[in-house]
């Protein structure tokens, strides 16, 4: 069978011949046209399927090498009778890394103790859980907001969403969705963004769509002290440039891209493939190697100094933001085609725990926090 793919699902070609012939495409431009007999979809966020998609074409069943589908027009998708599978959760170790990698930079960790600051995690899907986990490790109070689940089935203090806007830092991870009881566009406009502390710092890894940008903007200019993470943008790759020059960090929708976020993805998608297909596919994401981290063990003889460290060595947004402020000067369409090049640059991350820390001359408690972070401790 025949299969279109987006040329920068990684390892697509040899993950996916098992099943069929795999055909490259740009996703971002991705045309019906080009769709033509094929029966197979292989996708990620940047393509948006829907009926103007496919009404045309034979597919019968769309994978998407992403943990969120909102770029799938899920309903009609059911109406035509087509199938779709995600990589549900592919990134989620990603994206917390990310956050905890701006908490340090702006969530005031390492310069107060832990214990004094409070987090709100509003969603507590796959993303949520391993967020909440992470800080609370490193110490701080976490609170959870997410009106779809059931607090009694899960160990962790769930408030509403009042409350969890009260918190020290404030970081999102809920899907973009519009129906349903607890729709998610616009979940963050002038009245809840009035709500918070005026030091709050607001990180957005979920989708733009989920906060009102203009709204974003206004909240940020007025307040000496808020400060914003936008890692997703509404109407990406076009982004707003008022609020690319106004948030603290700003990047190009990488919060969940490392190398092994993105083969986990080609993984998981292969596998569920093969399970709708009936087919056992052949191919196995070869392992990574490990990198040697050396710290610098600080002269303070501080442990969260070290750890502080070791997370930013390993994933550093203002690297990103400083690119992404470097092309606001281009034109709509240069700009939007290096908002995907830095995307496809910053997929070069590696995880926490592909690295292994030499933990001569820290103090011991620190190197159990490394542990509980992820890394591999030596």
């Amino acid at each position: 069978m025949r299969i279109i793919a987006d040329r920068d699902i990684p390892q697509v070609q040899s993950a996916f011949s098992d099943f069929g012939d795999v055909e490259l495409v740009s996703g971002r431009s991705l045309t019906s046209e080009q769709l033509g007999d094929a029966e197979i979809l292989l996708v990620r966020s940047v393509t948006k399927v829907n009926k103007d998609l496919l009404e045309h074409s034979k597919i019968r069943l769309v994978g998407t090498a992403t943990s969120g589908i909102d770029h799938l027009d899920t309903r009609y998708l059911q109406e035509r009778d087509i199938d779709y599978v995600n990589a549900a959760g592919c990134n989620a170790r990603a994206v917390a890394e990310y956050v905890v990698a701006c908490s340090f930079l702006l969530g005031r960790l390492g310069s107060v103790d832990a214990s004094e600051l409070t987090a709100g995690i509003i969603g507590f899907g796959n993303v949520g859980k391993f967020t909440h986990a992470m800080l609370s490790a490193l110490g701080v109070a976490c609170v959870v907001n997410d009106p779809l689940l059931e607090p009694e089935q899960h160990d962790v203090r769930f408030v509403d969403l009042d409350d969890a806007l009260q918190s020290d830092i404030v970081t999102l991870h809920v899907p973009l969705s519009e129906l349903g009881e607890f729709p998610t566009r616009g979940l963050l406009g002038a009245a809840e963004l009035a709500q918070m502390g005026a030091r709050t710092l607001l990180i957005n890894t979920a989708r733009g769509g989920v906060i009102d940008e203009a709204s974003l903007f206004k909240w940020l200019t007025e307040s000496a002290y808020a400060m914003a993470v936008v890692d997703c943008w509404h109407g990406e790759p076009i982004v707003d440039l008022a609020l690319l020059g106004q948030a603290a960090i700003a990047t190009p929708h990488i919060a969940g891209h490392t190398i092994e976020a993105r083969l986990r993805a080609t993984s998981m998608l292969s596998s569920r493939l093969g399970v709708k297909l009936g087919i056992e596919p052949a191919w196995a994401a070869a392992p990574m190697p490990p990198i040697d981290l050396q710290l610098q063990v600080p002269g303070s003889g501080r442990g969260r100094d070290a750890v502080g460290d070791a997370v930013l060595r390993c994933c550093d947004p203002r690297i990103s933001t400083d690119a992404m402020r470097e092309t606001a000067n281009l034109g709509t369409a240069d700009r939007a085609a290096a908002f995907d090049r830095l995307r496809q640059k910053a997929s070069s991350r590696r995880e926490f725990s592909s690295h292994r820390v030499a933990c001569d001359g820290l103090q011991l408690d620190t190197v159990p926090e490394l542990g509980e972070l992820g890394f591999a401790t030596i």
